[in-house]
């Protein structure tokens, strides 16, 4: 599952071509949004580049239930 991703450069700059063709660029202290359906790819600049993300946890999957005994279950009191 490819998931919405926020992205800020700590430091260094970058460039990001956006869906549209339009050319960012991006330095210290840019906060940029990556939808799901966009390309991820930056361009370093000759400095380099530091950047943070926070992408969110995937859905967790049901896990499936104890099988037999008194494993598992509510607890009644």
């Amino acid at each position: 599952t490819v998931l919405d991703v926020p992205l800020g450069v700590s430091e260094g700059v970058a460039r990001r071509r956006a869906g549209d063709g339009q050319v960012l660029d991006l330095g210290t202290g840019t906060v940029l949004w990556l939808p799901r359906t966009s390309r991820r790819a930056l361009a370093a600049g000759p400095d380099g580049l530091t950047y943070l993300t926070a992408p969110r946890p995937p859905p967790r999957r049901p896990r499936n239930p104890p099988r037999g005994g008194d494993e598992g279950g509510a607890f009644e009191g």
